[in-house]
């Protein structure tokens, strides 16, 4: 009896589906243009019959294909085009054509002994190495993966063009790939980094649970089939992950939630150096007190013993020691305001900071590293100095916050300075990993005719189509220059 209600239940949910992609069907060809028009895509004709197989096989994996991950889908259906057009703006923001082009590009990083082939996901190890095809098989399995998983998260735009960023530049869209130190899958995840999500997951029904635990009740509640992804058994991380791209995108999404949360606490948090020092309340309302991580004070006027002043003050306890020499009977401006103007760039940067350098710079080092930031800005410059520091500190006073290409600067040379390695290779290696990824970005997704770059694209769509012609492989790489998301902090 409760096979069968399971039976219905699951042809019931079949159905739902089968319903929904038919209604975005219908919807596309309405409001896409020459939706019917048959379009050249550079899958992959090359594969051997192996290739073939085992991308088969992914494609057909019943515990993905027929897996309904949102809780709400019946209801989705209430109203097709209203439910069609949000999930639309919201949940597919990357076309598909970007990770086939993003898979081609990677397909061609790794040496043959790093794709891993596994007899089944319950294993400990792989036991012979073999590509995917990147067909349209394999590429459907992994968008599909993809669209489900940033609704599970929520994800807006920008959130899913981060981790997209971040998954071309590691993995290159391979779900099978794995390093030499041992990182895995799309997002290359690593056994002390699952370890990590798991405990946190693991504490989440608890009566103290870990912080960021939340973060699996949300979308466990939003999605209750993703919570067979999580890895019961850590032995099985290699085979898991590379036969199964829910399993290994759920871990990278949630890692760089929690990092998000994480680092919006720390950039609101004030820094703790007045001690038992006390402004009056009337002086702290007239000051706009605290100065938090995330936020600089801008004051001018005149010093009590008739001197002009423009200071920029990065902390209360720096106005302690000053604000008592103000002479405050003359015309006073005080401005606070955020420190970067694009905080979430801010965030992103150290996200992509952390996943090549350690949890570390989402922790106390992304404290460190801004309190330092706002000590040199807060120094005097020179007129017209061209330094970082007081480009930063003249846009600060303009009232407009640190941009994010010149942040990106100052904070690749401080991770050059000071992170903490005794190889200047590694130091070199983390510091240099944003700017590596916004090469990258441009190097699959951009086209400049005659560059290194764009040929590059051309030979792979030449090789694995050889009878494609120059003006399709153009047009493509010119599609793909104009709907693909770009990386780059302005």
């Amino acid at each position: 009896m409760k096979k069968a209600m399971c039976d219905s239940k699951i042809y019931q949910l079949k159905i739902h589906r089968s319903m929904y992609y038919k209604a975005i069907f219908i919807f596309t060809l309405i409001y896409t243009p020459n939706a019917l028009t048959k379009e050249w895509l550079p899958y992959d004709t090359q594969c051997t019959k192996y290739e073939i197989q085992r991308t088969d096989d992914l494609a057909q994996d019943p515990s993905i294909t027929e897996a309904d991950f949102c809780e709400r889908c019946e209801s989705r259906f209430a109203n097709m085009l209203e439910i069609y057009i949000s999930i639309k703006d919201k949940f597919t923001v990357i076309p598909k054509q970007c990770f086939l082009a993003m898979a081609l590009r990677g397909d061609a990083l790794f040496a043959s002994s790093q794709y891993v082939h596994c007899e089944s996901k319950n294993k400990a190890f792989f036991s012979k190495v073999r590509k995917f095809c990147i067909n349209e098989d394999y590429i459907n399995t992994i968008y599909t993966a993809w669209k489900d998983t940033a609704e599970c998260f929520n994800y807006d735009t920008e959130k899913q063009k981060e981790i997209f960023h971040l998954i071309n530049q590691e993995s290159g869209g391979i779900l099978n790939v794995r390093s030499a130190t041992g990182a895995r899958c799309l997002g290359q995840v690593t056994i002390d980094y699952v370890k990590t999500i798991n405990n946190i997951i693991n504490s989440s029904n608890k009566t103290n649970p870990l912080k960021y635990s939340e973060i699996y009740r949300e979308v466990a509640q939003r999605c209750p089939r993703l919570k067979e992804k999580v890895l019961k058994n850590i032995n099985f991380i290699t085979c898991q992950t590379s036969l199964d791209p829910y399993t290994c995108l759920f871990y990278t999404f949630y890692g760089l939630e929690r990092n998000h949360r994480k680092m919006k606490e720390n950039l609101q948090s004030k820094l703790d150096y007045m001690g038992n020092r006390e402004f009056p309340k009337s002086v702290a309302n007239k000051y706009q007190l605290p100065i938090r991580l995330n936020e600089i004070l801008h004051v001018t006027g005149t010093t009590k013993n008739g001197n002009k002043f423009n200071w920029v003050i990065w902390d209360d306890s720096e106005l302690y020691n000053l604000w008592s020499k103000i002479d405050d009977s003359k015309e006073l401006t005080i401005k606070k305001a955020p420190l970067f103007k694009n905080q979430e760039h801010i965030e992103q940067m150290f996200n992509y900071w952390a996943h090549n350098g350690g949890q570390s710079l989402v922790n106390s080092s992304v404290t460190k590293r801004i309190e330092r930031l706002k000590r040199n800005i807060a120094r005097s410059c020179k007129s017209h100095s061209q330094e970082n520091r007081c480009l930063a500190r003249e846009q600060i006073k303009e009232g407009k916050g640190i941009d994010s290409s010149l942040a990106l600067k100052m904070f690749t040379s401080d991770l050059l300075a000071t992170y903490p390695s005794t190889s200047r290779t590694r130091r070199k290696e983390v510091a240099q990993y944003v700017q590596k990824m916004v090469a990258s970005n441009r190097r699959v997704f951009n086209y400049d005719e005659g560059s290194k770059d764009t040929n590059f694209m051309l030979n792979r769509y030449a090789r694995i189509q050889p009878n494609s012609n120059e003006e399709e492989k153009i047009s493509f790489q010119k599609q793909i220059s104009n709907i693909c998301p770009k990386l780059n902090f302005k």
